[in-house]
């Protein structure tokens, strides 16, 4: 729906930090189906501190991971890498809810 409705983004939040070691999973697979620049994540921890910190540590892992598999296959190169992992952690949802 992302990669065809304007308005409409691919969050990855929620499932993120009980994926455990399918995180990673879930990044590669959005990052297959949805644009770069559509695909948002926080850590999605709201009660507990811990989550917080597990979900974000889990999820830039995951993430760095995934976008490395692209690296590795050549599909994108390492400054673009760094750069989709910069919109994916902070820079599509700052330009999305006006931040900064």
């Amino acid at each position: 729906m992302a990669n065809v409705l304007p308005r409409v983004y691919c969050d990855v939040s929620e499932g993120i930090p009980f994926a455990g070691h399918a995180a990673r999973s879930i990044f590669s697979e959005v990052l297959e189906m949805a644009p770069v620049s559509k695909i948002v994540y926080g850590s999605d921890g709201y009660a507990l501190p811990e989550i917080n910190y597990t979900s974000a540590k889990l999820g830039k892992q995951a993430l760095a991971q995934a976008l490395g598999t692209l690296v590795t296959d050549n599909f994108i190169g390492e400054a673009d890498a760094t750069e989709i992992g910069a919109m994916i952690l902070a820079g599509t949802a700052r330009d999305l809810y006006r931040i900064g």
